[in-house]
């Protein structure tokens, strides 16, 4: 049975399409009063945590009431701590945007909760909401859901570690990592969803859904540490639509009873396209489906089960470091895919290519289809395939990121497990070498290439290329230069 948050099939009928219905006319007309006499300007910005912004919600609570079009939290912090729930309200619509992201210069930002009976983010009603780039995690003892959404429109999730890092189990739920409630056009995509401890959260991706304009879109998704249900929805009005793409599924290897990695309560009348998904997970504990269809594409062409012991022989790690302080790089091991992995070492594992998930979770760019290239599954993109190379290399040896992605200019970050000459080529897409330069490294070392880029925007491509005493290793990539 799906848990009580949503409440028995038969309590979700004619009443539900009504309520739902009734809640997205009064977000309108509550919307409509809010742009009354305001005078739109570009955009605002509000830096988290500051003096006059020290918390999220004073941050929520000043976007909402301005008159700016475009509104952005950028967050920073070390981590920032919150103690209270941060509430989005229906004071965001369509003409009144809001996104939380980092700070300009940081890849990623901490949001840790302390207060585990609190809800992290409630977003109630609003519409053109993102959540980009960030790290929303538990630090105190579990007692509630991570992330709320309740009728909401036009929000997406993209690029962002949602789980528990504490070191202990909190109070029994239901509690879900993610839960959701009558969602139009609600997009969650290159997202890890996990518990360092199993056992916190009983749903990995709950939703609920229950008016014809209505729709969830999951795409390339890492969900693990579900006791219960790693993704479970509920869905039974025409009109409705579901969209499951790339995602990886992880029932915990060491559960002494196995959950499900996906449960179905979702009618025939609905509109479901799934496709290139994978649960690590027994042959009976892939899916239970309630209803009428499946949501995991079990038993389709691309569909992948893989046994849930075989996660280690799949990722770079699995676990997170509570160790690792809160730098946002420490953990970025976490859920890499192995390039000669369990999910990376035959071309039947590759994922679909789709041109809603056009990077990865470091905002590597994905492939745009040529024959050549390929998407992975799961929220890692193992390597960019955009012709400087197109063969898979190990990932052992020596690693390679581009400091930022979108740039201003050209930063790429190394490790070298190994001593040797490390040499840096940048390309144009057509093949054209616009800068080289090598120096010599040392064995574990680290470091960054920097150059100040073509003087003008464009996409480029590099390559590192490792030449030591062993056979050569090469790492390839794309990076956006802004103009």
């Amino acid at each position: 049975m799906l848990h009580t948050l949503r409440g028995s099939h038969a309590a979700r009928g004619s009443r539900a399409v009504t309520c739902a219905r009734r809640r997205r006319f009064e977000f309108a007309l509550l919307g409509a009063f809010v742009l009354c006499g305001a005078n739109p300007a570009a955009a605002g910005t509000y830096v988290v945590p500051s003096a006059q912004y020290p918390s999220l919600q004073s941050a929520v609570g000043a976007a909402a009431a301005s008159a700016d079009a475009q509104n952005e939290i950028h967050v920073g912090g070390a981590p920032l701590f919150t103690s209270a729930v941060v509430t989005i309200t229906n004071a965001f619509h369509e003409n009144h945007r809001l996104v939380i992201r980092p700070v300009p210069g940081m890849n990623r930002a901490f949001i840790a909760s302390q207060n585990g009976s609190e809800r992290i983010f409630d977003v109630q009603g609003a519409t053109n909401v993102r959540f980009q780039d960030l790290d929303i995690v538990r630090f105190s003892t579990n007692d509630n859901d991570l992330m709320f959404l309740d009728g909401c429109t036009d929000v997406l999730i993209e690029r962002c570690r949602i789980g528990s890092i504490w070191t202990s189990v909190g109070s029994a739920g239901p509690w879900g990592n993610i839960v959701i409630r009558y969602p139009i056009n609600v997009v969650i995509r290159n997202c890890m969803v996990f518990s360092h401890r199993f056992g916190n959260f009983d749903y990995g991706i709950t939703a609920s859904l229950g008016d014809d304009s209505n729709s969830l879109k999951l795409y390339n998704n890492d969900i693990a540490d579900h006791s219960q249900y790693g993704v479970e929805i509920s869905a039974h009005i025409p009109g409705e639509l579901l969209v499951l793409r790339n995602n990886l599924v992880m029932n915990h290897r060491d559960a002494a009873i196995e959950p499900v990695a996906f449960h179905s309560a979702v009618g025939n009348v609905v509109t479901v396209q799934s496709s290139h998904n994978v649960a690590f997970a027994a042959a009976g504990n892939v899916e239970t489906i309630d209803g009428d269809l499946d949501i995991s594409g079990l038993g389709g062409a691309t569909f992948k089960r893989i046994s849930r012991d075989r996660v280690d022989d799949s990722f770079v790690k699995f676990d997170w470091d509570v160790l690792a302080g809160w730098n946002p790089n420490a953990n970025r091991d976490f859920y890499r895919l192995l390039s000669d992995g369990e999910l990376h070492d035959h071309t039947s594992d590759y994922g679909l290519t789709d041109a809603a998930i056009p990077d990865d979770w470091e905002r590597q760019p994905r492939p745009t289809g040529a024959p050549t290239q390929h998407t992975d599954r799961g929220a890692d993109q193992v390597v960019s395939n955009v012709g400087v190379e197109s063969a898979v290399t190990s990932r052992s040896g020596l690693w390679a990121a581009p400091r930022l992605n979108p740039t201003s200019a050209v930063a790429i970050r190394f490790e070298s497990e190994s001593p040797g000459r490390l040499e840096l080529e940048v390309f144009d897409l057509g093949g054209r070498r616009m800068h080289r330069e090598s120096r010599d490294v040392a064995a574990g070392a680290s470091g960054l290439f920097e150059w100040a880029g073509p003087g003008r925007g464009q996409v480029l491509q590099y390559r590192l290329r490792l030449a030591g005493s062993g056979a050569p290793v090469t790492r390839t990539g794309r990076v956006v230069v802004l103009p």
